[in-house]
Order: structure tokens, then C-alpha cells, then sequence
């Protein structure tokens, strides 16, 4: 059996995230289309090259996006191994590169999304605003996993998303099929082929983007 999440439907999460900040794709927000040229000038932190969750939570955001016309300029897909030090020294050369035209960084977790906000931060070109109701970064940045430090970016008001990797669900799922394996009992959870469970995510976003923030 496998218990996991589903990184397919992260990916699409993600890029429903970029599209509740960014707006419709023929008028994007100019708050955080900085340059105004209709396109989202963005860069992804990958977790592994080959890896499942890395690998499918990329292609479907791109996959996503391009079915919903949204109009973007990838600068660099980075390898950071899931990792915040990482993805914070990736970031060094980036913003050589790219500097205040980067307007959009998704992160295949949020560890490495991160570490590119410890590099802003020290640059003083991101702040923390606690609680506050407008997001005031210039830089978007989305996560994958809902991890309570990534949690607490977002209540900062430097992380702007992320998705969340359910691991309570998962837990109970393993406990569910562990008792059905041992002694017949019945599963409530849906098995895909009858041996895969996939626990959607969901999205948390920073309330300046959402009437019920999580």
C-alpha cells in the first residue's frame, strides 16, 4: 500500500494560489506585476530532479497555468534538495541575475520557500508585517507543505501561500489500513487501484487573498 499525498492536485492548488493573487490572466494585479507587461516573471525552487512529488507538483503548475492562458516568463527552474540553507544561497545568484524583476518564486515545499525569504529578509527587501491585512512584499512567494514554521510566515506576512501536506490524515489513513490489513475491519478511505491513497491538500493563504483565511 501506499499512503501519500497527491502531488498532482498540490500543483494545481499552487497554481490556483497563483491565480487568486495575481487575478485574471488578461489583467493582472499591477500591485505584483511589477514591470506591467502582462507576463508573471517567476522562478521555481524544485525539491530533486526525478523525484514523484517534485517532479508532478511542477509540471502540473506549469500544466495549469498554460490551460488557463496565464501569461508568464520562467527566468530558472533551481534544484535546492529541499533544503532552506539551499534554496538561501541559490538565492544570492538569482537575485544577482534577476534582481527586482523576479515577481513570482513557487517553492516545491516550504522549507526552501524558505530560504529565499531569509535571503530577502537579510536584504532588507522583505520586512514582517504581523497580522497585517495587506500583503506588502514585492515578491510573491508560495510554499508546499503547511508546516507550522511556513504557517507562521504567512501570519508575518512573508510567505503568501502554501499548500498543505496533511500528515494527521495520512497518519489515520496508515492506522486505518494497518487494522484492515491485520483483522478485515472496513475502509472508510478511497484506495486507487486498491492500494494508493492520496490525501488532497489544501490551500492556506495569507488573508489579504482570501475572505476565510485557514
Amino acid at each position: 500500500f501506499y499512503v501519500g499525498a497527491d502531488p498532482e492536485q498540490q500543483g494545481e492548488e499552487q497554481a490556483r494560489l497563483v491565480s487568486k493573487i495575481f487575478g485574471p490572466p488578461d489583467a493582472l494585479n499591477p500591485q505584483f506585476d511589477k514591470n506591467g507587461d502582462g507576463q508573471i516573471q517567476m522562478i521555481i525552487l524544485k525539491g530533486e530532479v526525478g523525484h514523484q512529488d517534485a517532479e508532478q507538483r511542477t509540471s502540473k503548475l506549469r500544466d495549469w497555468l498554460n490551460e488557463h492562458q496565464y501569461p508568464y516568463e520562467l527566468f530558472e527552474t533551481i534544484v535546492a534538495d529541499w533544503d532552506r540553507e539551499t534554496a538561501k544561497e541559490w538565492m544570492k545568484r538569482l537575485h544577482q541575475n534577476y534582481g527586482d524583476q523576479i515577481e513570482l518564486i513557487i517553492s516545491n515545499n516550504d522549507d526552501m520557500a524558505l530560504g529565499a525569504i531569509d535571503f530577502y529578509l537579510e536584504q532588507g527587501i522583505f520586512q514582517r508585517y504581523p497580522d497585517a491585512t495587506v500583503f506588502q512584499q514585492p515578491i510573491v512567494i508560495l510554499g508546499v507543505d503547511g508546516t507550522q514554521k511556513g504557517i507562521t510566515a504567512i501570519n508575518e506576512g512573508l510567505l503568501a501561500g502554501t499548500v498543505k501536506n496533511d500528515a494527521k490524515i495520512q497518519s489515520e489513513a496508515i492506522i486505518e489500513l494497518i487494522g484492515h490489513i491485520r483483522s478485515g475491519s472496513p475502509l472508510t478511505i478511497p484506495l486507487e487501484n486498491g492500494q494508493y491513497c492520496y490525501v488532497p491538500g489544501y490551500q492556506i493563504i495569507h488573508p489579504a487573498f482570501s475572505e476565510h483565511p485557514h
